[in-house]
């Protein structure tokens, strides 16, 4: 049984382990099964050899290398011991063992494989054999894609494997591999939907900002990288594991150019795969105004004013036809709706636009006079750093790649802003 001390041992160098009958001689013993049930494991593989290169004793030393290539074997351990392996391994012995793992395939384990393969210094219709093995053998189609593109560096091998497999390959893939080549894609798309001259019918003094959470068949998530546009960002939300969120990354008034390029963007995402999950209703569609359009406290007290007397309705207006709203319902969301917060009745003539801000924002708040705002927790939240930053980020809308519906809410938030404005 392994002890504490044993483990500390191989975590950092003890020249008395050397010793005849010490633990750096005991390790000669360890089977995989030992190591696998220890907190000593092979996820610690660079440690262990970074102790074994201060070994004095040459005749431990190559057995305790010997030891270790050999655990590495028996385990098929890839994963967290890619670097000891190129560097422990001669040539023919990574030929041989990378041969055993094709043969013997761990699915769970195999973009480790194909990247070592890809490492190695050997001809490329050798590697091109070896990852054409292991392909073959997968038949999840977001698996095979996700494996494809770690060949992505080696261009002839890449291009061989698209070939290969393209009747294989969803749509979505080779909708992906055309946008890869064509830096302007979108803003292409975003010229031809200019033609349309399509506005969204609020004041351009607007500023509009989008967060479009969408989930995803596929792992296309890095389209924008390939793209000579920077006007959107791409980001991961915890809440949509199998999707992304695009986001503006300037803010947006209600022009026919940008109006084109919320269009080119959401074509391009759903042309990708990218959709609305009605089943886990985990995407949200975030719309933020710009707050320097309402310029007196009156005009933001009246924006809540009209958004939590009709914030029920907005729930069900926000989305799709035939659409859920996201959270199932209105009074089963896990954000609080804003009425329930603040009441429906709101106006205060002795209050200033600054004092109004601090005490909705929910960071810069300087009491406690309205419990419960919360950021990113309420239907709407008051956001942004200084003047030229607050927003209200409108929380309400589902997710998803559908142009029209965030035309038609962003049309709807909108208007509520001028109205507030107007009264």
């Amino acid at each position: 049984m392994m002890g504490i001390r044993f483990i500390y041992n191989f975590l950092k160098y003890n020249k008395d382990e050397e010793k005849e009958g010490g633990d750096y001689w005991k390790y000669l013993d360890i089977t995989v099964e030992e190591e696998r049930d220890s907190i000593l494991d092979i996820n610690r593989l660079d440690v262990y050899n970074k102790v074994i290169k201060k070994i004095n004793n040459p005749e431990l030393k190559r057995k305790m290398i010997d030891k270790l290539k050999d655990l590495i074997i028996q385990s098929r351990s890839i994963v967290y011991s890619l670097k000891v392996i190129l560097e422990l391994f001669t040539l023919d012995e990574l030929k041989a063992f990378i041969d055993s793992c094709v043969q013997d395939l761990d699915i769970n384990h195999v973009s480790d494989l194909i990247t070592l393969i890809l490492k190695i210094d050997i001809g490329r219709e050798w590697k091109l054999i070896r990852i054409v093995n292991i392909l073959d053998k997968i038949d999840d189609v977001k698996l095979l894609i996700r494996n494809i593109e770690i060949t992505e560096d080696e261009l002839d091998i890449y291009n061989k494997l698209v070939d290969r497999y393209r009747e294989k390959l969803p749509k979505e893939f080779l909708k992906y591999l055309e946008i890869k080549k064509n830096p302007n894609y979108i803003l292409d798309k975003s010229n031809n939907f200019l033609k349309d001259g399509l506005r969204i019918g609020i004041d351009p003094r607007i500023l509009i900002g989008i967060e479009i959470e969408a989930n995803g068949k596929y792992p296309l998530y890095d389209f924008l990288g390939y793209q000579k546009l920077y006007i959107f960002r791409c980001s991961f939300d915890p809440t949509v594991p199998e999707g992304i969120e695009i986001s503006t990354n300037r803010e947006f008034n209600d022009t026919e150019e940008d109006v084109a390029m919320i269009r080119a963007i959401c074509e391009t995402m759903s042309e990708l795969g990218f959709y609305y999950d009605e089943k886990y209703g985990n995407a949200g569609g975030q719309i933020n105004l710009g707050l320097d359009y309402l310029d007196s406290a009156k005009s933001i007290l009246i924006f809540y004013e009209i958004f939590a007397n009709c914030e029920e309705l907005l729930w069900y207006i926000s989305n799709g036809e035939g659409q859920i709203a996201r959270q199932n319902i209105y009074t089963n969301s896990r954000m609080k709706p804003i009425g329930e917060i603040i009441g429906t009745r709101l106006i205060d003539e002795d209050i200033s636009r600054e004092e109004v801000i601090k005490l909705f924002h929910s960071t810069l708040r300087s009491n406690a006079k309205i419990k419960g705002l919360q950021y990113k927790a309420n239907t709407v939240c008051l956001r942004g750093d200084d003047d030229s930053d607050f927003r209200f980020e409108i929380r309400i809308p589902n997710g998803g790649c559908d142009d029209k519906i965030w035309i038609d809410n962003i049309r709807l938030y909108g208007k509520i802003m001028e109205i507030s404005k107007k009264i």
